[in-house]
């Protein structure tokens, strides 16, 4: 739960935070000089917080299951 809980808030922040105040002016200046290296930087960070997403509902599946991953 708290897994999902930060993957969801880190989604926030991106959408309605850092890329309106922050990233979509540094991320157009640097497609300008660059944007095929822009692209696979932006594809990077998409594929990074997939599997962040799919590790949290991963573990939610498991934990739901009965799967004590921590020994607690």
């Amino acid at each position: 739960m708290h897994a999902m809980v930060i993957v969801w808030l880190l989604f926030t922040l991106m959408l309605f935070v850092i890329e309106p105040l922050f990233l979509e002016q540094l991320l157009a200046r640097h497609a300008a000089n660059a944007p095929a290296e822009t692209f696979r930087a932006v594809e990077w960070l998409h594929r990074v917080l997939l599997v962040v997403s799919l590790l949290a509902v991963a573990g939610a599946v498991a934990g739901s299951q009965g799967v004590n991953l921590l020994g607690w």
